[in-house]
């Protein structure tokens, strides 16, 4: 692997206006010589809690119309204590030639010096297609993690498939649900039966994306209906509230958690793309202030 003679790369938390259209152009080459355009991995285009890393090639002139084209980008989202999500795609002609292990190297050398001396641990997500992915995985130092499955929502088909599905029928005769916005997180709404919080779900938005996430049942009520009985109105809540703004609702799920991918197959969540997560522990030194989210 050789590096193109002339390159630097860019980092930054704000993208500019110039920046964000070179990535959408190269993540539209992307998915189209991959074949992802459907599903597959996303890119935090618009996302606060994400910093970029942006690697540009004077060897090739596909991205953009200056000498210095955009080759490769990396972001690095925080989604726990001292945990970042790692997203990254290269130009198809621009491959093979180390642009990825110098953006991964790049980001792992940003987050030593940016954060207090604790481990810190970087998620790396692939595309479950991807022949490469175990290869590039190990020349990386990451270990596998999970198997996850990307599904989809129309909210425009939220209402039929509420009015069609046996489990919203039994869930709306059903007294004692309700869905309270947690007063410490606005992204986060809080679950009871009757008089006792049983569980929560969080959402988070951008740009034209919309995400549940971190739904959960606590676990001294699960195996007792509590997932299919409030789920419908989980979704109740997500179109009276997003049915203008966003076309469709998306959420992540393991693989093996069979009992929630049927719940949401059953409410008409389709799967969209798997993901394959492998983990890297990072060495710490220095401090710093970036936390993840």
């Amino acid at each position: 692997m050789t590096l193109p003679i002339f390159h630097f790369i860019t980092k930054t938390r704000t993208l500019t206006r110039r920046q964000t259209e070179e990535i959408s152009h190269l993540l539209s080459f992307c998915h189209g010589f991959d074949g992802t355009e459907a599903g597959g991995i996303s890119f935090p285009l618009e996302d606060e809690d994400s910093f970029y890393f942006l690697f540009y090639s004077g060897e090739n002139s596909t991205v953009s119309a200056g000498t210095m084209a955009l080759s490769g980008v990396l972001a690095l989202s925080g989604i726990g204590e001292g945990t970042f999500e790692c997203t990254a795609f290269v130009l198809p002609e621009a491959r093979r030639r180390g642009i990825a292990r110098a953006l991964f190297d790049c980001a792992q050398e940003y987050l030593k010096k940016s954060n207090p001396k604790r481990p810190l641990v970087i998620d790396l997500i692939f595309d479950e297609a991807s022949g490469k992915k175990e290869s590039v995985a190990r020349a990386l130092g990451a270990d596998f993690l999970s198997r996850e499955l990307h599904m989809k929502l129309s909210l425009k088909e939220i209402s039929k498939t509420l009015s069609s599905c046996a489990f919203f029928e039994e869930a709306r005769n059903r007294e004692g649900y309700r869905i309270l916005r947690s007063r410490t997180s606005k992204n986060q709404y809080l679950l009871y039966f009757r008089d006792q919080k049983i569980g929560s779900y969080s959402l988070w938005e951008g740009g034209q994306s919309l995400w549940l996430y971190e739904f959960r049942i606590y676990e001294k009520h699960r195996g007792k209906g509590h997932g299919s009985g409030v789920f419908p109105g989980i979704l109740k809540e997500i179109q009276k509230e997003y049915g203008e703004k966003k076309e469709a609702v998306s959420l992540q799920v393991t693989g093996d958690n069979l009992p929630a991918v049927s719940i949401y197959k059953k409410y008409g969540f389709s799967v969209e793309s798997a993901l394959a997560y492998y983990r890297k522990c990072v060495p710490q030194a220095g401090k710093g202030i970036l936390q993840g989210r």
